[in-house]
């Protein structure tokens, strides 16, 4: 149970930490902005997986395909934004 926890805390990190350099790379800085989005993305996820793993409903997948694809578009948009320059 810990290890699914610890895996989506890792996998919110690390879409928020895409989104910092995204905004970085387009000179958006808001910090009020990033720790708003970093806290209530970990706080809802949490709440998610909590709940599947109390109703015994796997709701766990939606948070991991959300991030996962976010992610890739995060992604997409540091390389685009890196093969205009």
């Amino acid at each position: 149970m810990v290890k699914l926890y610890l895996s989506l805390s890792i996998l919110i990190g690390f879409s928020s930490l895409l989104e910092i350099l995204n905004d970085l790379l387009n000179d958006k800085k808001d910090v009020k902005k990033w720790l708003v989005e970093f806290t209530s993305n970990l706080l809802l996820s949490t709440f998610l997986i909590f709940l599947s793993l109390r109703l015994a409903i796997p709701l766990y997948y939606a948070v991991i395909i959300y991030f996962g694809s976010k992610i890739f578009d995060i992604i997409g948009k540091i390389r685009y934004f890196l093969l205009q320059e």
